[in-house]
Parts: C-alpha cells; structure tokens; sequence
C-alpha cells in the first residue's frame, strides 16, 4: 500500500506501477483498463487521459484524508523473495512540498503488519511534474509465520 503524506483533499496521479517478480504479478500496472483491479481506502480513484506519464491513461487520486492513503493491490509474496517496484507519481494541485513515501505492508496471518520503506521524497510539488518511485525490498524469511 502506498504511503504518501498529504494535506486533505490533497489530489495525486500515479501512473506505470510495477512489482515485479512475475510480468503478470499485478494486475491492470499501467492502468490502461482502468481502476480494475485497484482498491482504494477512503479516497476517490478515477481514470485520468490527460495527465499521462506512458501509454494513454493515469490514474488520478482525489479526496484523500490522511497520508496513507493510496491505490493499493493484494499479491502474494514469498518469504526471503527479491522484489522491485517502480511508477511515477505526480502531484496534480499544490497544497506546499508534501513528503512522498512508497511503502509495502506484509500482512501476516498471526501478530502484527511489517511495513517495508521502498521509496521516500521529500519536499516535492506540483511543479516536480513526473517523479519515479521505487526501489527494491525483500521480504523477511519470518513473514507469514
């Protein structure tokens, strides 16, 4: 799930999120079908054809309250498995420098979620235009003990 800090009502278009592994590991990454397959917590998520950073859509984040809010997949991940993630995130109005964090939670069957730091920015705007996210993780040996 992406954690990205914000003021309210703070709007963000992503645009080519991949995690990859496997090319099919996420489904719809570039967001050329759509929201299908993206789930959003308390926010608005809408298809965007004008604001494209690849290929012919983004998709735009409205409405958000708090800073972890972001589109968020559920995929299964391997214990000790090497993983990268990369896309592009853009401010779409500007509310002052925000923090932009991409952040993996591990959800475990048992005890509490790890959250894993793939990606920090500091003090960026909307005059940033189109900045990549990213970096590489793996997940702990422990995860789903």
């Amino acid at each position: 799930m992406a954690d990205i800090m914000s003021r309210a009502f703070l709007t963000v278009l992503m645009a080519s999120i991949l995690v990859l592994v496997a090319p099919d590991m996420l489904i719809n990454p570039d967001f050329e079908n759509g929201i299908n397959g993206w789930h959003s917590d308390g926010f608005t998520m809408s298809t965007d054809n004008t604001h494209v950073k690849h290929g012919v859509a983004s998709v735009k984040c409205s409405g958000r309250t708090k800073k972890d809010q972001g589109p968020s997949q559920f995929v299964t991940l391997k214990p000790g498995g090497r993983y990268t993630f990369n896309g592009f995130i853009k401010l779409a109005n500007d509310h002052g420098y925000q923090d932009v964090h991409v952040t993996v939670e591990l959800r475990h069957s048992s005890g509490p979620n790890e959250y894993i730091r793939v990606s920090n920015h500091e003090h960026m705007s909307a005059a940033d235009d189109w900045v990549h996210v990213g970096g590489n993780f793996i997940v702990p040996n422990n995860h789903g003990k």
